[in-house]
């Protein structure tokens, strides 16, 4: 778990995180906040020192550079399995749609024998011939 913090330290974390955002000029939306809460937390020490290097002359960041610490140092590993994930769901849907048409294949075939054999069916007189 990313955050197994309790709801007291979350709430010291809040109280650390505004400051954070308005002392590095920086737009209070999710993204920001997530940068700032693992921040003052503790948890991301490689993001504490991009921002540093990226704040080190007191500009403020870029939506593009809060983007890509974000990609980089929170997402990061996510991004990774997200991906392998998305890969994984193709395949069972390839998978799935293979045997879809597996199956209205088969369907095709039972059809076609259906409407060869009707006719014996219509001109059958009694349960012997049916047979």
């Amino acid at each position: 778990m990313r955050y197994p913090d309790s709801i007291p330290q979350c709430g010291e974390y809040l109280r650390m995180t505004v400051p954070f955002l308005t002392q590095n000029s920086m737009p209070a939306h999710p993204l920001n906040y997530t940068l700032a809460f693992e921040v003052v937390s503790g948890i991301n020490e490689e993001l504490k020192q991009a921002l540093a290097r990226l704040t080190a002359d007191g500009a403020s960041l870029t939506a593009q550079q809060s983007q890509q610490l974000f990609d980089t140092h929170v997402q990061g590993g996510d991004a990774d399995r997200s991906s392998e994930a998305n890969q994984k769901v193709g395949e069972i849907l390839g998978a799935t749609q293979n045997i879809a048409q597996e199956m209205v294949d088969e369907g095709a075939k039972y059809q076609q024998s259906l409407e060869r054999e009707a006719p014996k069916l219509v001109n059958s007189v009694d349960g012997a011939q049916l047979q």
